[in-house]
């Protein structure tokens, strides 16, 4: 019975996460065909960062880094990123 919450859980995790995925995807892409100079650099910079460097490290970061400053325990976001599956399914949709 606890393999079935098990992948269940998981399923629900990857069908979001590729959901927001694709969102932010479609925004970026968007962002690389604009016109402006300046657009198009911040969605390489985002897609740079986030390509070159392994999701272990983005989870973590994200889970245990953002808690590390002040201004976001503090804020409206803290409920959510103090919760592992948000974070997880954060960082997989990144």
């Amino acid at each position: 019975m606890r393999l079935v919450v098990v992948v269940l859980l998981t399923l629900q995790l990857a069908f979001i996460s590729v959901g927001l995925g694709m969102l932010l995807a479609l925004m970026l892409a968007l962002l690389r065909l604009s016109g402006s100079l300046v657009l198009q650099w911040i969605a390489r910079a985002y897609i740079f960062a986030f390509r070159s460097t392994p999701l272990l490290v983005q989870i973590f970061l994200l889970y245990y880094g953002l808690g590390q400053f002040e201004a976001i325990r503090y804020s409206v976001l803290w409920p959510i990123l103090r919760q592992p599956y948000w974070c997880a399914i954060i960082a997989l949709a990144l």
